[in-house]
C-alpha cells in the first residue's frame, strides 16, 4: 500500500465517521429540545367558535398590541424627523448665507474698485459657508443611508407622515 492510498483510506474513514450518511427518504435526527404538545395546549388555542377564549378577550389583546405598535411607530417617526430636521435647517441656512455673500461680492466688484480687505473677507466667509454646506449635506446623506439600511420610509426624514 502506497502512502497516498493509505492517506486516502484514512481520510474516507474519517469523513464517513464524522458525517454519517442519511438515506434520501429519512429525516435527520431531531434535537433533544423538541417541544411536545398535549391536548391541554390545543384547548388553549381553540378559536372562539370552537368554545375557546371569548372573542372580546382576543379583540382587546389585538387592540392593545396594535396601540403599542402605533406608539412605537410614532416614536420612530419622531426620532427620525428630529434627527434629520436640524441637518436640513443647516443646509438651508448655509445655502442662504452663500447666496447673500455672492450678492455682496458681486456688488463690491460692480463698484469697480480694486479688491480690498472687505472683498477678501467676504470671499473667506463664502469659502467657509460652502465648506459648512458640504459638511451638512454629507451628514444628511449619512443619516439617509442609515435610514435606508434600516428600512425607514424617506418621508419620515422629511417629517411627512400619512
Amino acid at each position: 500500500m502506497t502512502p497516498t492510498s493509505f492517506f486516502r483510506f484514512f481520510f474516507l474513514i474519517f469523513l464517513f465517521g464524522a458525517f454519517p450518511a442519511f438515506s434520501l427518504g429519512s429525516e435527520p435526527p431531531t434535537s433533544v429540545n423538541t417541544p411536545v404538545f398535549t391536548n391541554k395546549d390545543i384547548e388553549k388555542y381553540k378559536s372562539p367558535s370552537e368554545g375557546g377564549a371569548p372573542a372580546a378577550d382576543n379583540a382587546s389583546v389585538a387592540a392593545k398590541s396594535g396601540r403599542v405598535k402605533d406608539i412605537n411607530e410614532d416614536r420612530e417617526k419622531d426620532r427620525w424627523c428630529k434627527k434629520a430636521s436640524p441637518l436640513r435647517n443647516n443646509i438651508e441656512k448655509a445655502g442662504d448665507e452663500i447666496q447673500e455673500l455672492e450678492i455682496e461680492i458681486r456688488e463690491q466688484k460692480d463698484k469697480g474698485l480694486s479688491p480690498g480687505k472687505t472683498e477678501k473677507a467676504l470671499v473667506k466667509k463664502l469659502l467657509r459657508a460652502k465648506k459648512q454646506l458640504k459638511f451638512a449635506e454629507r451628514d444628511l446623506a449619512e443619516i439617509e443611508n442609515e435610514a435606508h439600511r434600516k428600512g425607514v420610509p424617506p418621508g419620515w426624514l422629511r417629517c411627512q407622515f400619512d
